[in-house]
């Protein structure tokens, strides 16, 4: 039986999971990041980005499902750099198949501690942010 609220997140192209301190944003990444690799490895791939030192989830760290693990803000930008490889790649081969949706495997990108990446390297990552939020719907 899968979770709708969770499974609402994974097919939706982005969520933004906000809140104050202690209201539950943890709990609820756990479950899509649990709901995700309960998925096929062949269906889902996930990129987690967790700048808490990597302590938040790095019971996920060397799963089959983990394409990067970041811990800090040089490997998280690479993993961004990274999935923006992926991204660009998947939009050539839609534009050559004259397809407008990739229809493989899944791609998400989780950051625990976006405030902080932004904070601390906000000219660096917002830019691959947006560029993954505006271009990476059709090739996730």
């Amino acid at each position: 039986m899968t979770n709708t609220l969770t499974d609402n997140i994974l097919t939706t192209a982005h969520s933004l999971i906000a809140g104050a301190t202690g209201c539950g944003k943890s709990v609820l990444l756990h479950q899509v990041i649990c709901d995700a690799i309960s998925r096929p490895t062949a269906e889902s791939e996930l990129f987690l980005i967790d700048l808490k030192h990597g302590i938040e989830l790095q019971e996920y760290e060397h799963l089959p499902h983990v394409a990067r693990f970041a811990m800090d803000i040089p490997s998280a930008l690479d993993a961004l750099d990274q999935a923006i490889v992926i991204m660009e790649h998947r939009l050539d081969i839609l534009r050559q198949e004259g397809r407008k949706q990739w229809e493989g495997r899944h791609v998400w990108v989780c950051i625990d501690e976006m405030g902080f990446l932004l904070q601390n390297a906000r000219k660096q990552a917002l830019p691959k942010i947006i560029h993954i939020s505006q271009q990476g719907r059709a090739a996730c």
